[in-house]
């Protein structure tokens, strides 16, 4: 019989309470880490165009030799077939002192908010969300997620590689990744509005049979000629169902953007052996009369309870350190992305300057 997973059912109206748990010096210190204004010391990455240039990278991961890897979504043009390429999502490999950056390009797999990259016998694998459903010309609502061998130049339809199944009813599942602690973890949407998080086990999840499901999803409409369709599809997983997670809970959204969870956008997630890392966060619209962008990082166990709750990150409010070092006029600065690297949490950042429309990815490092 499956254990029960312990939910955490928090109040969009109330701060929950600290979380009665040992945690690392590095994680006690967030609060002033992150409070500390912009400076040069913190931007690792800066100002780096990607594929499509008014398209904001969605999320990153950085490996042992410092290669950073990105994911961004294709061109909207509007969604006009034949000019569109909201249905392609990029990962991009970026490496220190390389003028090229290699790519996959992912098609009709999802929105790329948060991808893993894992390393095993001398392999990278892409985690990546895969199998969306497409709503109004851009893909959301996936329902699996896949672990795919970084190839430059590879292109993959709908999901690649290996791909796992999660809960009926549960949508937008996101993965992170945690090799050392053998953790895959998996966000996703629920019906009912909430967010959760659930883990599993790295090593019982790659050793799963395959399976065969079938799954409703609407895709297509972006080449010239061609007609959005819905349809069942019969795909190859790896059922997370037959797994006992090892930790889990639910976080519901709230409205309130000074004290309730997600009232920002969710810009992704990072896990590592004892915490899970949960990112939200806005830009100002580019607009300087709509004041500072904002950035909040709530850190929990992989039980739920609350280590730090919404903690404002300072360098993305800090108008004068985003002019002063170039990355933009307006003060739009959107959180992209978060990972826990042994004692350092990287953040991702998109800007943009008045001058031009094009969206830069940076990374901070504290």
């Amino acid at each position: 019989m499956k254990r029960l997973l312990l939910l955490l059912c928090l109040s969009a109206a109330v701060r929950p309470a600290a979380a009665q748990t040992a945690v690392s010096g590095f994680v006690r210190s967030l609060p002033e880490r992150l409070a500390r204004p912009l400076d040069d010391t913190l931007v690792v990455l800066r100002d780096l165009e990607l594929l499509a240039p008014r398209r904001v990278m969605q999320s990153f991961d950085v490996v042992s030799d410092s290669t950073i890897y990105i994911s961004q979504l294709g061109a909207f043009e509007n969604h006009v077939p034949g000019r569109t390429r909201s249905h392609e999502v990029y990962v991009f490999e970026v490496r220190p002192g390389c003028d090229t950056m290699p790519r996959m390009t992912l098609r009709y797999f999802g929105h790329g908010a948060n991808i893993a990259v894992e390393e095993c016998g001398g392999t990278r694998y892409v985690w990546i969300d895969s199998n969306a459903t497409r709503v109004g010309g851009e893909y959301w609502q996936s329902c699996t997620v896949s672990r795919i061998p970084f190839r430059a130049g590879t292109c993959c339809d709908h999901d690649g590689g290996e791909t796992f199944y999660f809960d009926d009813g549960c949508f937008n599942l996101l993965p992170a990744v945690d090799r050392a602690h053998d953790l895959l973890s998996i966000s996703y949407r629920k019906a009912d509005g909430t967010h959760g998080f659930r883990h599993f086990r790295l090593s019982e999840a790659l050793e799963l049979p395959d399976t065969v499901l079938r799954v409703v999803r609407t895709w297509g409409g972006e080449r010239s000629g061609e007609c959005e369709r819905t349809e069942e599809r019969a795909i190859r997983c790896r059922d997370l169902r037959r797994l006992i997670p090892v930790g889990g809970f639910l976080m519901p959204h709230g409205e309130d953007t000074a004290r309730d969870f997600c009232s920002y956008p969710f810009q992704g997630f990072d896990v590592d052996g004892r915490c899970c890392y949960l990112f939200e966060g806005a830009g100002n619209g580019n607009k300087p009369a709509n004041g500072p962008s904002d950035a909040r990082i709530t850190v929990t166990t992989l039980d739920g309870g609350i280590v730090h709750w919404r903690l404002p990150v300072g360098a993305y409010s800090d108008l004068e350190g985003l002019r002063v070092l170039g990355l933009t006029d307006t003060g739009y600065a959107e959180a992209e992305g978060i990972k826990r690297k042994g004692d350092r949490l990287w953040l991702g950042v998109a800007t943009r300057r008045s001058a031009d429309a094009v969206r830069r990815a940076n990374l901070l490092r504290y």
